[in-house]
């Protein structure tokens, strides 16, 4: 099991508290072993084009892949459901994590604007979790929180036009390999954008091309609905909707001897 710690305070040379103490925000630094850590960002960087975007571990079954092995070396043997997915040089805007599924399908299993009838109401996790795989090269990429803003009622999940409320407080968190996020209460958070200084950036052309790669889950105390029927989705961000996979499975499982033992 991994030990969280409260994030101490980490000043930049400007002069910035990037993370002052808060409750709901916790930090684990070295969350995996070397050797198992070494083996999952190798596997995870020769394997992650074919991952699935979103996936579903259902609390007390076995692990089926290296990412739920992963992940039950860190937590344990699953009590809740977990919800994963990997991506790689992601920037995202302020959003909640929540059943994305079921507003990707289609046909939408909810209205993307939420009520409080039974069948199109917010579905929330307990907690989500980062776990940096890898960060070849990168400048900013911040990953930034609200401690004290959690969802806010009536807003959809996926929320292109939200406005962060003046004066909300935030937490910066400078990713670390092999470092572990932990978020509770359902705060807003957001990826910033790295940044290309001096031949560094996403550009296959520059000299530095940057590369970043995390491993990200929620815990759930119910099945959300997107995942009532089919545990792996695939977004297709050119149609923006998300289509179920009947099977998925990792083609190189046996790849490496002896990698991540699970025990329960």
């Amino acid at each position: 099991m991994v030990d969280f710690i409260i994030p101490k305070p980490l000043i930049t040379p400007q002069g910035t508290v990037m993370t002052p103490y808060v409750p709901n925000v916790r930090v684990a630094h070295n969350a995996l072993p070397p050797y198992d850590f070494d083996k999952l960002r190798e596997y995870a960087k020769s394997e992650f084009k074919n991952y699935p975007t979103y996936n579903m571990w259902y609390a007390g079954k076995d692990p089926a892949n290296h990412l739920e092995r992963a992940i039950g070396k860190m937590m344990g043997y699953p009590t809740k459901n977990i919800e994963y997915w990997v991506r790689v040089n992601d920037t995202c805007s302020w959003h909640v994590d929540g059943d994305e599924v079921c507003y990707r399908a289609n046909p939408k299993m909810a209205d993307p604007i939420p009520d409080d009838t039974p069948e199109n109401k917010i579905e929330l996790p307990i907690s989500s979790y980062v776990l940096y795989l890898w960060l070849e090269y990168r400048e900013g990429g911040y990953f930034v929180c609200t401690p004290d803003l959690g969802y806010i009622k009536g807003r959809p999940i996926l929320d292109g036009y939200f406005k962060m409320p003046a004066d909300t407080r935030k937490v910066r968190i400078d990713p670390e390999l092999n470092m572990c996020i932990k978020i509770e209460n359902n705060i807003y958070h957001k990826v910033k954008a790295m940044e290309q200084v001096g031949g560094v950036g996403l550009g296959n052309g520059l000299e530095y091309p940057q590369f970043r790669m995390a491993l990200v889950w929620s815990e759930w105390d119910f099945v959300p609905r997107g995942y009532k029927k089919h545990r792996h989705w695939h977004f297709d961000p050119g149609t923006n909707i998300a289509s179920p996979l009947e099977d998925w499975g990792c083609p190189y499982e046996n790849k490496y001897d002896g990698f991540i033992p699970f025990v329960k």
